[in-house]
């Protein structure tokens, strides 16, 4: 219901499939960390990654977006890389198409696929670094991975209660 009592939000014709929550946490992240790239899994119709494209365009700051899905979106838009990928076939000997170029550069990566949770979050962990950014979209159906994942390098990551807190305690 967040997203829209009668239809889903959209930007420039595309379903985005955020609340109005995580539009204004998004903008803010993407002002705070000004990622040079962003890491989606689970494009949808590709409306979150135009978005977020255009965001950090109106901010001021270049990125690029490689944004993964068993079925890719069929257009093109500056600064994404929609990539066709079928993230449940992913395995601990196997990592995402691009994913090792991105070493060294600052990250955001958003987990949003639904699918395979626990071996996605272990073959980002071989990427992620100081700076980077992880967030795991709908997370309320995924604690038994999250906690799982953690288990791996429990010193690794934080959570950012200014965020996650930002609209009352853990709400997002």
């Amino acid at each position: 219901l967040s997203q829209g009592t009668h239809s889903l939000i959209k930007w420039k014709e595309y379903d985005l499939y955020k609340t109005t929550n995580d539009l204004v946490l998004y903008s803010m992240i993407l002002n705070e960390i000004q990622p040079e790239i962003i890491i989606e899994l689970g494009s949808g119709n590709g409306g979150s990654a135009v978005w977020m494209a255009d965001i950090a365009r109106s901010i001021g700051f270049e990125t690029h977006i490689f944004s993964y899905d068993i079925n890719k979106p069929n257009f093109n838009y500056k600064d994404i890389t929609f990539v066709e990928f079928d993230i449940r076939k992913l395995n601990s000997n196997q990592d995402l198409p691009c994913l090792p170029s991105c070493k060294g550069r600052r990250k955001l990566i958003i987990e949003d696929a639904h699918v395979n949770i626990l071996n996605v979050l272990i073959t980002i962990n071989k990427f992620i670094e100081k700076e980077d950014y992880l967030i795991i979209e709908d997370s309320s159906a995924k604690q038994k991975q999250i906690e799982d994942f953690i288990q791996v390098e429990p010193e690794k990551f934080m959570l950012d209660q200014y965020y996650l807190d930002f609209f009352g305690i853990n709400m997002t």
